[in-house]
């Protein structure tokens, strides 16, 4: 009997404990109560009518951008082959791992060019190419460190790039990928001061140079002549993770006609607020503007 009430009292002892872990684990969800002080706007332009993207709507084609016809047109759907979430070297989980790709060599590389890309012991680079090139592809780095993997990246361009957070990014690894990509996991997060300068200066104008670039490699790699033979997007991806629950977007632009700077977790910090944003700042606030966001978790 003592044997027994023994194992029951170990029983007990891990139960409450398994009990007491999944509280803790439970109680601390991130929640965001919204309150009447939070403004949660409907989808209100003629371009989010529900029935406008109904499955099966054939609307008439309608060119948004000043473009070439495509020569060859197919009046049913046509199926088409394409990738809307890769990395560059942009983002801060893959230049501290080894890319060394950007947005060029990406277009180039779904296109059908061969690129070189790094080994990853670092011993050199080898070369590789698509058995068959892409109809469409969209670059969607993390937004949220395009200013600080900018500055830490670009010897002389801000005095960041000397600071130990850049220090510890570019020597790479785990440690590397963390230093930047763990500000996505708290509730309210902050860029670091050394990095980004006061008030966030120097990040938010390297944000800005990133992101006009982005455009420029998308705008240079569309094929506007009449054989339309690859469609590039701009695109970014929202980095929400609040303890490390990963609530991420890709953002897919209709055309170049796109906000002046992307919506990030810093700015955004909830997801009403982010679709919020694309319904006032893109379908509303730009005439030819229009944004799909896909759910990356």
């Amino acid at each position: 009997m003592v044997g027994v009430a023994k194992k029951a009292a170990i029983g007990l002892v891990i139960l409450l404990a398994l009990l007491w872990g999944g509280y803790k684990i439970l109680s601390n969800i991130t929640r965001y109560s919204i309150d009447k002080t939070v403004v949660v706007e409907p989808p209100s332009s003629p371009k989010s009518v529900p029935e406008y993207y109904a499955f099966g709507y054939q609307p008439e084609l309608i060119y948004t951008e000043k473009r070439s016809q495509c020569s060859e047109r197919v009046s049913t759907k046509q199926a088409m082959f394409g990738d809307l979430h890769i990395h560059t070297a942009i983002s801060a989980d893959a230049f501290p791992d080894g890319t060394r790709t950007f947005p060029d060599d990406v277009y180039r590389f779904a296109k059908g060019q061969a690129i070189d890309v790094p080994v990853q012991d670092g011993s050199g680079k080898r070369t590789m190419q698509l058995t068959q090139p892409l109809d469409f592809a969209a670059v969607t780095d993390h937004a949220e460190t395009y200013g600080e993997g900018y500055i830490c990246r670009t010897r002389g361009a801000f005095p960041g790039y000397d600071s130990d957070a850049c220090q510890r990014f570019r020597a790479g690894g785990e440690d590397g990928v963390r230093e930047f990509m763990g500000q996505n996991g708290v509730t309210r997060p902050k860029r670091d001061e050394s990095v980004c300068g006061k008030d966030n200066r120097d990040c938010e104008a390297a944000d800005k140079l990133v992101w006009d670039d982005m455009k420029r490699s998308a705008e240079e790699a569309y094929d506007r002549s009449p054989s339309c033979g690859f469609t590039s997007f701009v695109g970014y991806e929202y980095t929400r993770a609040p303890n490390a629950q990963h609530m991420h977007r890709n953002t897919i632009f209709r055309n170049a006609e796109v906000p002046a700077r992307p919506a990030t977790f810093f700015s955004h910090i909830t997801n009403y607020e982010l679709l919020t944003s694309f319904e006032k700042e893109c379908r509303l606030g730009i005439d030819a503007c229009d944004v799909i966001s896909i759910p990356h978790n």
